[in-house]
């Protein structure tokens, strides 16, 4: 073993002890592996109401729905988050009924089916971020 090789492996001996990788981070990134696609084209989150919020945190947090715009060459995918109760209203533009949206999380995914006008919606249960995938778009994780 060379003298670099050694160095590296110490390192990382000591980066796994001082700071472990927590468990519930692990799960998240190895059930995300699933997921992915090498033919997929990444939406790019263009609008996020979050960063127009005031920097409020706790209860005196600003309540409302999330809302969040991706876009992928001529797709675009606006979304909104309502909690209570939680849930995903989303618009495809262009509207294209073609396909369905799947909404993707940690622990599996739920297909929807999109109208006439591009719409399309599904409840969010339970915590955790999603993503979403309409044909070859995927949107990127969010944590609603």
């Amino acid at each position: 073993m060379d003298e670099d090789s050694e160095l590296e492996a110490r390192l990382r001996r000591a980066v796994a002890f001082l700071d472990p990788v927590p468990p519930e981070s692990l799960r998240v990134a190895r059930e995300a592996l699933v997921f992915r696609a090498l033919d997929a084209e990444l939406a790019e989150l263009a609008f996020d109401s979050l960063d127009d919020a005031a920097p409020v945190r706790g209860p005196g947090r600003a309540q409302g729905p999330r809302f969040l715009t991706f876009r992928a060459g001529e797709t675009t995918i606006e979304v909104e988050v309502t909690d209570p109760p939680r849930r995903i209203v989303g618009r495809l533009i262009p509207a294209d009924t073609a396909e369905p949206v799947r909404i993707r999380r940690p622990g599996g995914s739920t297909t929807v089916t999109v109208d006439a006008l591009g719409r399309f919606t599904a409840p969010l249960s339970g915590p955790g971020p999603f993503s979403l995938r309409y044909g070859r778009v995927v949107t990127d994780w969010v944590n609603p």
